[in-house]
């Protein structure tokens, strides 16, 4: 599977968002729930990002 520019901007917004979810509610009772939390949503969020992004640009046409 290639890895495209596109995919990993998606990859990199979806943390950013997650991360500015945590900052905004203020939850700072337990960092390692955070962590696990983080963990878990970016070993499904990442993955999918960019095989999603890469089937897509595979249908597109691609870069040239």
């Amino acid at each position: 599977m290639k890895v495209t520019k596109l995919g990993v901007v998606v990859a990199l917004k979806n943390v950013g968002l997650f991360l500015a979810s945590y900052q905004v509610t203020g939850i700072t009772s337990n960092p390692m729930q955070f962590v696990y939390s983080f963990v878990i949503f970016a070993c499904v969020s990442i993955p999918s990002d960019l095989y999603l992004l890469n089937k897509a640009h595979e249908t597109s046409g691609g870069e040239k």
